[in-house]
């Protein structure tokens, strides 16, 4: 059987490195274990390092549980990434949505910090089982589409800045490379304030609205599709979801994963799908 996934659009990669960014807690364990040592495996591009933000609580347990990757991994805790008060505005404002904004916060102060070029986010329930190189020499990198428009996502978006669009897809894809200085220039709206954004995004929030932005992936994304669509290269998206009580029957077969490698480029385990 051939495989059905194509090639890497990106040809050029020797000079284009990169960082891997994840945002885990001491229950994604087992399943991070697996997903970091896949994205290992199968970036293309060189990487200059792995990073993991974790709970301040959870750091010993996690490094711990990753030390028999071979790759060099940063546990960091997440206090050293963002501080209290925007921590305590999140429980304020959002309490019932409290971790899935918080990891959206981490994940892009981190990146308006990194010295990184290029950093390629990965959700800890997300396992990449396809080679990919995610960015070339040039600056061209993948985007991969996805197939929900989640409107309150893209109205608070054209709400601060022109320089957004009226979205054709979306790009949820659980995993994304973001280059630095495209992502700094999206922040600028906020002049470069992570903290700023998040009262922002909160006060336009709409009450009972369960998924009112996204400050990741679709900031980014769309942002690109507007002002650098010469560097974009769509791949197919190719994610299989699965229950998160299947990862070890799942994952516990090199040749269960190869089989599934070749019509998928990632599976997520999400904790919603229960069926």
């Amino acid at each position: 059987m051939q495989s059905q996934i194509p090639d890497s659009p990106i040809l050029n990669y020797s000079n284009s490195s990169l960082e891997i960014l994840y945002v885990a807690k001491a229950e994604d364990i087992q399943l991070l274990h697996y997903s970091v040592s896949k994205s290992i495996k199968n970036t293309i591009n060189e990487i200059k390092c792995v990073t993991v933000i974790v709970p301040d609580s959870d750091q010993s347990r996690v490094k711990d549980s990753l030390r028999h990757i071979t790759f060099p991994i940063n546990v960091i805790p997440e206090s050293l990434v963002v501080d209290s008060d925007v921590v305590e505005l999140i429980k304020l404002k959002k309490p019932d949505r409290f971790g899935w904004i918080l990891q959206q916060v981490l994940v892009a102060q981190y990146i308006l910090n990194s010295n990184s070029k290029n950093i390629l986010v990965v959700d800890a329930d997300t396992v990449i089982i396809n080679p990919q190189a995610w960015v070339g020499d040039d600056g061209v990198q993948i985007l991969l589409p996805t197939y929900e428009l989640h409107a309150p996502y893209y109205d608070f978006f054209q709400s601060k800045s022109a320089k957004y669009p009226v979205p054709q897809f979306s790009f949820v894809s659980h995993h994304m490379l973001i280059q630095t200085d495209i992502f700094k220039e999206v922040f600028g709206i906020w002049n470069g304030s992570v903290r700023k954004a998040l009262n922002d995004a909160l006060d336009y929030a709409a009450v009972g609205e369960n998924s009112p932005f996204d400050l990741k992936y679709e900031i980014y994304a769309q942002y690109l599709i507007k002002n650098y669509s010469q560097l974009i290269k769509f791949v197919k998206w190719a994610n299989l979801s699965q229950p998160v009580a299947d990862f070890p029957y799942i994952l516990g077969s090199e040749n269960r994963i190869v089989e599934l490698s070749k019509d998928y480029n990632s599976i997520s385990f999400h904790h919603w799908n229960a069926a």
